[in-house]
């Protein structure tokens, strides 16, 4: 059921875009499509909206702007085209982005990316429609290339671009992540998730060399004699 907030949030949306009074029974199917998504996630892109619409407040608007949400067209192909139709390259991307993007591959490779991106956009336009009208929420998925270098590299991007949370990277794959190059708050999530235990922070150590050779350098500046 959803929060008074959101519900508050939805309404107030609907009238600052287009001016829109929900009746009872449309904010009720309004919400409806949405329960499908973190409430959280909706309220960021309610607000989003608020910021970005010049027209009506639409489920499919909301939608293209939760976090980790279905990305819209140009993100999508610009996800999928990375590495062209090559199986060397780790891709992370949604349902739809995949079977838009194997629909063209074929294109891609006999007449070329513009004729494929073009073929793309209203193809996954398509399956994005049939996955909304279904009410299927998004799912991000990791399909490893064959270049294992660039694996890693691949999901970290997609952790940090918000497509995926550090929670969400399987354990066969965690061995993949380093750490140390996510921001804090997912290295935590990704280390309690799986039950790694982090190295505790060590104090910071005074460093009389280098204190030193700065003051050195800020005398000379200032033309101060030690």
């Amino acid at each position: 059921m959803a929060s008074k907030n959101l519900i508050q949030s939805v309404a107030v949306t609907a009238e600052l875009c287009g001016g829109t009074q929900l009746s009872d029974l449309a904010a009720k199917a309004f919400l409806e499509d949405l329960s499908g998504y973190p409430e959280a996630g909706v309220l960021t892109a309610l607000a989003r909206c608020r910021k970005e619409l010049t027209g009506r407040l639409t489920v499919a608007a909301v939608i293209q702007r939760i976090p980790g949400g279905r990305p819209g067209p140009e993100e999508a192909w610009a996800i999928a085209s990375k590495g062209g139709t090559s199986e060397s390259i780790t891709k992370v991307w949604t349902q739809e982005i995949f079977a838009a993007f194997v629909e063209v591959q074929e294109i891609y490779d006999t007449e070329g990316p513009i004729p494929a991106r073009m073929a793309f956009k209203e193809i996954y336009a398509r399956h994005v429609a049939e996955a909304q009208a279904t009410g299927r929420p998004v799912e991000w998925q990791i399909t490893l290339g064959h270049d294992t270098a660039g694996r890693a590299p691949a999901i970290e991007r997609a952790i940090v671009a918000g497509y995926i949370s550090a929670q969400d990277v399987p354990s066969h794959l965690l061995h993949l992540v380093a750490l140390p190059t996510l921001a804090p708050k997912d290295a935590l999530r990704l280390a309690a998730n799986h039950g790694i235990a982090l190295p505790e922070p060590r104090p910071a150590q005074a460093d009389p060399e280098g204190v030193d050779l700065h003051l050195r350098k800020i005398r000379e500046i200032l033309g101060v004699a030690e």
